[in-house]
């Protein structure tokens, strides 16, 4: 359908070809926030008018503002849709918009804390710490998403080439620790 790119971030939304003349009023559009962002695609097939967001916010644990802030100038200023709808963001632009990207939102906890949670399989209990939950229910960020139901350990920072081991410190290449 389209592809859009800002710095090192893509979105490409692809269809079967058989829905190629289902689709029309295609259109793209990026956001620069700082030294991050996000893209979009748009699109109606049928009557039924699509968005797809990709971002990368603001990452540090202490960022949650600038986070924050982000997603709202990414709301407002991307481009995309029924021009009609200009005055609108874009949470109310389509029947369905799909947002997904490096959000960066963290777990306010004790690292040894996440880690108990996790070796029981508690992702609830991480939920309750989760940065973006929070702000979610305070209706600074993401208040109008839904999100599926949480059944999988944190992702984050994963020792290299691993998907159980946690480094939860930052190596230079110098082999000196950054603790975050």
């Amino acid at each position: 359908v389209a592809v859009q790119s800002l710095c090192n971030m893509r979105l490409a939304v692809f269809a079967k070809p058989e829905h190629e003349s289902r689709i029309s009023h295609v259109n793209t559009a990026s956001v620069k926030t700082g030294n991050k962002g996000g893209v979009g695609v748009s699109f109606f097939f049928n009557r039924t008018s699509f968005g797809f967001v990709n971002c990368h916010l603001t990452s540090g644990s202490e960022k949650v503002l600038r986070r924050n802030q982000n997603f709202v100038d990414i709301l407002r200023l991307l481009s995309m849709g029924d021009k009609q709808l200009s005055a609108f963001d874009i949470s109310l632009r389509f029947t369905h918009l799909f947002w997904c990207g490096d959000l960066n939102y963290r777990l306010d906890l004790d690292v040894q804390d996440i880690l108990k949670h996790v070796s029981k399989r508690e992702f609830e209990e991480l939920m309750f710490a989760d940065q973006l939950t929070r702000e979610r229910q305070k209706r600074k960020a993401f208040f109008n998403f839904k999100e599926e139901k949480i059944t999988f350990p944190p992702t984050y920072r994963y020792e290299r080439g691993s998907r159980d081991c946690y480094l939860w410190q930052k190596y230079k290449t110098s082999g000196v620790s950054l603790c975050q």
